[in-house]
């Protein structure tokens, strides 16, 4: 190899231009790096969000089945509670029939023939 002075210019032409790549490929790999820290700083943010939003739900779910217990619960206790004003107006029914729409005459023979039966 000769070094003629253009030969020696473009050696280092050459050099310098391979510098100037190697300088342009590691800032490159630089800011990805960088975007991969913070795309993965990203991603575990997530994950925690999801594993509190799992937690909320569940502790949820465990709540609602509880309020089902107790709507149902409540539920029985209003069904009786009904029957029993049914059984009751019945009782009411029956005592007007008997107290207020007989004769007074008809109520003291049925309570006449009460008291003789004993």
């Amino acid at each position: 190899m000769s070094h003629h002075p253009q030969n020696i210019i473009s050696e280092e032409s050459i050099q310098e231009a391979l510098a100037h790549i190697r300088e342009f490929i590691e800032r490159e790999l630089e800011l990805k790096n960088h975007g991969i820290r913070q795309q993965s700083e990203a991603i575990e943010s997530l994950i925690r969000q999801r594993d509190e939003l799992k937690q909320q739900l569940s502790a949820a779910q465990v709540e609602l089945q509880a309020v089902k217990q107790v709507a149902e619960g409540k539920k029985q206790l209003v069904d009786k509670l009904l029957g029993d004003v049914a059984r009751l107006n019945q009782d009411v029914e029956w005592y007007k029939r008997t107290y207020e729409q007989r004769s007074l005459f008809g109520v003291l023979k049925d309570k006449m023939r009460y008291l003789s039966n004993k």
